[in-house]
């Protein structure tokens, strides 16, 4: 028998294991042993395009293993098994079963390789520094580590954290990194970031990581109040094991729309219908964002978009944080460049040109903050959008009208009627003072004031509450059952 241990199904890794399964097996001192199981049905996965009996060990479907299952492994039926550290060094039964299974001389004798997938995240992972332990089991099994995320300089300490100072591995790369994302920043001061996010969500399935879980849970009650119309819910580490378990079922299930996490849903976790992944604040490294970003698009069908929820380049709070910036800034010199080339490049990559690849190719030069991927407004939030603009441009002009500003400022000059209307479009979008000024950049308006763009901001996120609140059902209707008093205004005299 071939066994190789991995962190999870699917992987970029798949490919490269395929090869190696393909090697030949380990002659067996084992006798008849494998007779036995012959009549064995146990799950089958499917590894590439061939039919190869693998098992898949993990914390999701510990519970159906059977004693028989444990029995199929431990006499080699299955060519590969696929197991998260947690069920080799962990508490549970399982974990002491497989314990077993690895001192026994007939198993040392048929593993012919050690895979560690994702191995670019193994020095910040529960029970990975543990996975050296196994190197004194089995001795004369290589050991191999896979990454698409970890930048040569990380190698050596990576491997040191791992498996020890003394073990002979190799790191291989195994493929690029997912390139079938759209990447995109958006710069948010703080004071802002929870009121600007609520509106990103709802247009397809969405994880969301967070640094902590404090900060996970304080949006999460946000949500509840400014998006009701989402199913949401939390994983992370302090949350009970049957109350994760239950979660991640739900989520297979379709029965959420928006998964909010932290790290610990990277281990074993794999959704391939999630299309979009947001990271909300900075991350430790460009290293840690790519592999959340990469739980974006698993589905080669699908077209995924990760969003960087980031604070002003000016932030003391990129200090430490490797590749952050020059992710964030996106700049040779004095020109902008393409974010998958700076990804590429602190990978140790050749750049290539993607399709559709970020806000930076997509719009050009003055692209950060620009939400490519922001939902467009529904019919009623337009109506509520234009009808909270035209109030706040009325308000405007009468406050300049009462500090004498009026010889030179006509009505419409406060806030034109197609920026009115662009805004109202992209309402999802103008909910920070730094979108409006990105998204208004193609019209000739220039706010008299710079207070004007951060004012028209927060109306703009009053009007998306109001819109999908039963208040905004209400104002909608009395908006189509007749003209509002602003409206009634709009063409007098000034």
């Amino acid at each position: 028998m071939q066994a190789s241990y991995i962190d999870s199904l699917p992987s970029p890794g798949l490919p490269f294991m395929d090869a190696i399964l393909n090697q030949p097996l380990p002659e067996s001192d084992s006798g008849g042993e494998e007779e036995e199981i012959d009549d064995y049905n146990g799950d089958l996965l499917m590894l590439g395009n061939k039919n190869i009996p693998c098992f898949l060990l993990s914390t999701h479907n510990e519970s159906q293993i059977s004693h028989r299952d444990m029995k199929a492994i431990a006499k080699g039926f299955y060519r590969a098994v696929f197991v998260s550290p947690d069920l080799i060094f962990g508490p549970g039964n399982t974990a002491k079963k497989v314990r077993r299974i690895w001192r026994k001389e007939q198993w040392q004798h048929r593993l012919s390789s050690l895979v560690v997938d994702e191995v670019d995240s193994a020095d910040l992972q529960p029970y990975y520094k543990d996975i050296g332990q196994l190197r004194k089991e089995a001795p004369k099994a290589p050991i191999l580590g896979l990454t698409s995320t970890l930048p040569p300089e990380r190698t050596d300490k990576v491997k040191k954290a791992v498996f020890g100072p003394s073990s002979k591995v190799e790191v291989i790369r195994v493929k690029d990194i997912c390139d079938d994302i759209q990447l995109e920043v958006q710069i948010v001061e703080e004071e802002e970031l929870e009121y600007h996010f609520p509106w990103l969500l709802g247009r397809t399935r969405t994880v969301v990581y967070f640094n902590s879980s404090l900060l996970l849970r304080r949006v999460q009650s946000l949500l509840k109040f400014e998006r009701p119309d989402l199913r949401v819910d939390c994983f992370f580490a302090l949350r009970v094991p049957a109350a994760k378990q239950k979660v991640i079922q739900k989520f297979r299930n379709n029965e959420i729309d928006v998964l909010l996490t932290t790290d610990d849903l990277s281990v074993g976790s794999h959704f391939s219908d999630v299309a979009t992944v947001i990271q909300y604040g900075l991350p430790q490294d460009l290293s840690s964002l790519m592999q959340r970003f990469g739980h974006a698009a698993r589905n080669p069908q699908l077209r995924g978009h990760a969003i960087l929820l980031a604070p002003p380049t000016t932030s003391g709070k990129y200090s430490r944080r490797t590749g952050i910036l020059e992710f964030v800034k996106a700049m040779r010199g004095e020109e902008k460049v393409c974010r998958w080339e700076v990804i590429d490049e602190y990978f140790g990559n050749s750049f290539r040109r993607r399709n559709e690849c970020c806000d930076v190719c997509l719009q050009g030069p003055y692209s950060t903050g620009n939400p490519i991927t922001a939902a467009i407004a529904t019919d009623r939030e337009q109506r509520v959008g234009r009808r909270r603009l035209l109030e706040w441009r009325e308000s405007a002009f009468q406050q300049a009208s009462r500090d004498g500003e009026l010889q030179q400022h006509p009505k419409d000059c406060y806030l034109p009627p197609e920026v009115i209307d662009l805004l109202s479009r992209k309402l999802h979008a103008a909910t920070t003072a730094a979108n409006i000024q990105v998204i208004t950049k193609t019209t000739s308006w220039i706010p008299f004031k710079a207070q004007y763009p951060g004012q028209i901001a927060r109306v703009v996120m009053e009007a998306l509450a109001e819109a999908n609140t039963i208040h905004g059902d209400q104002q909608e209707m009395d908006i189509q059952g007749g003209t509002s008093a602003v409206d009634q205004s709009e063409d007098a005299p000034v």
